[in-house]
């Protein structure tokens, strides 16, 4: 593959900085799994919930939103792990398959909403990505090979356990069992880890030493997980486009799979993060996060060796597809928001009745007419280069990130977000006294943050899951979430 312009990947960067920051703060929490990754916060202090409990007091003090504040550590471990992927695609397959291995994790599906909300797995995918780059870094520098798989080892056991641990072990020894490998440069590698690997692990328990918490860090990564198995369909739309791409890498070098010297490691980090994934994890989707970082550098290398007719199918799919959803999008906006369609209109005002029709600003609709108009006119000037099909499902996806969010952010704020609940709340509870939170109250960590002092034992109030006959002062749920209520009763 060609090495790309510095102009063009200057405006990548551009583009990926967009992408990553764009409605990463400024809503609600929308699923239950980011209260629990909430919840992680107050918990044993693991990598993503020391970043994102510093990051979220530095916004608190400067004025800023607690939530908004903690979920700028996705976009960080997002960046990282971009950046990781295109460092370990240059040094292990070669000139311009960085931006081809950007581009296609951009264009995952899975990745685009769990970017941009509290996702604690994303600090696996970014220490996942920096181990490949660490393996890939021999025939450069033994020594910063070595220091870069000490720290990306310590890096995802920090971030969940000792499976983590283990399996990078795994990846960073098991390419020795091919003759390609047994070099002198992974060698000296090699024997140099288990130092840089010590001096990183000490680092880390300083840290938390000087933080807190280390013995229930310590209980919680030493603690093996229950399997749970995730369903095939899930894996199969959440890693899309990443694994018909990674199968045509493998089918492309079937005959010589024993010779790739790039495809080894990837292969073995995915099977050992397929193995991980059946692991649980704050949500289901986010469990095949780490899977994705193999998969991307796969998916890059199938690039290149598509042929022109394949390529070009890839390209117009991809075209096609996100030109209907942008379509969709704009007909479902206009109908609620201009009326052109009652009918719709009105079937999404049943789903979202408290949602106000002009909640969605101008300067958010403008910038989804531009990059909309932008997208189109842009897309057949893509040139027939070897990044062309991933580049058409990378922009893609930025253009339905930003329609979503610019369009429908307040219609899913109405219906999925807790702020609407806990204002609810707060507007029933007593003007003195204080309040008794039900013991594993899903919501109980938004409200420590909400209600602040109010919150006590012995208190006069409680606040528990609407079941039973008891007679609350008052009773709520999210509207797109009437299973899952809660109510405040005397105590």
């Amino acid at each position: 593959m060609l090495p790309t312009p510095l102009r063009h990947t200057l405006w990548i960067s551009l583009v990926v900085l967009f992408w990553v920051g764009y409605g990463l703060t400024g809503h609600d929490l929308w699923k239950i799994d980011e209260l629990d990754a909430l919840r992680s916060l107050e918990g044993a202090p693991h990598l993503y919930a020391l970043v994102a409990s510093l990051l979220a007091k530095t916004a608190v003090a400067t004025g800023f939103d607690f939530i908004d504040g903690a979920r700028l550590a996705s976009g960080l471990f997002t960046l990282a792990a971009l950046g990781f992927l295109a460092l370990a695609a240059q040094r292990l397959l070669g000139a311009g398959f960085g931006v081809a291995a950007v581009l296609a994790a951009m264009g995952t599906f899975g990745l685009m909403l769990r970017a941009h909300t509290l996702t604690p797995e994303l600090a696996l995918y970014a220490g996942y990505a920096l181990l490949l780059h660490g393996v890939s870094l021999h025939s450069r520098s033994s020594h910063r090979a070595a220091l870069v798989m000490g720290v990306a080892s310590v890096w995802v056991f920090a971030a969940r356990g000792m499976v983590d641990l283990v399996a990078a072990w795994i990846i960073v020894f098991a390419p020795l069992a091919f003759q390609s490998w047994r070099i002198n440069s992974y060698r000296r590698a090699l024997t140099l880890y288990p130092l840089w690997l010590a001096v990183a692990l000490l680092l880390w328990l300083a840290l938390l030493s000087l933080h807190g918490g280390g013995a229930s860090w310590w209980h919680s990564v030493t603690t093996w997980p229950r399997i749970q198995a995730p369903s095939l369909s899930m894996l199969t739309w959440f890693t899309w486009p990443l694994w018909p791409l990674a199968l045509w890498a493998v089918w492309h070098e079937r005959h010589r799979l024993a010779r790739s010297v790039a495809l080894q490691p990837l292969l073995i980090a995915l099977v050992c993060l397929g193995v991980l994934s059946l692991l649980p994890a704050h949500s289901l989707e986010a469990s095949a996060l780490p899977l994705l970082a193999p998969l991307t550098l796969l998916a890059a290398q199938g690039v290149a060796w598509l042929r022109r007719g394949e390529a070009q199918g890839f390209y117009w799919f991809g075209a096609l597809f996100f030109a209907f959803f942008a379509f969709a999008f704009w007909f479902y906006f206009s109908a609620l928001q201009w009326n052109t369609h009652p009918r719709t209109a009105a079937h999404l005002l049943r789903l979202t009745p408290n949602y106000a029709q002009d909640s969605v600003n101008q300067i958010a609709v403008l910038l989804a007419v531009t990059a909309t108009w932008v997208w189109i006119i842009v897309i057949p000037l893509f040139g027939r280069a070897a990044v062309r099909p991933v580049l058409v499902w990378a922009t893609g996806m930025v253009l339905t990130w930003t329609l979503a969010f610019s369009l429908f952010g307040p219609w899913a704020n109405a219906g999925w977000g807790y702020n609407t609940l806990v204002r609810d709340l707060h507007r029933n509870l007593p003007q003195q006294g204080c309040v008794t939170l039900a013991h594993d109250l899903p919501i109980a960590p938004l409200l420590r943050i909400e209600l602040g002092t109010r919150i006590g034992q012995n208190c006069p109030w409680r606040i528990e899951r609407a079941e039973g006959a008891a007679q609350p002062l008052w009773e709520g749920a999210r509207p797109r979430d009437i299973r899952q209520r809660y109510r405040l009763v005397a105590n």
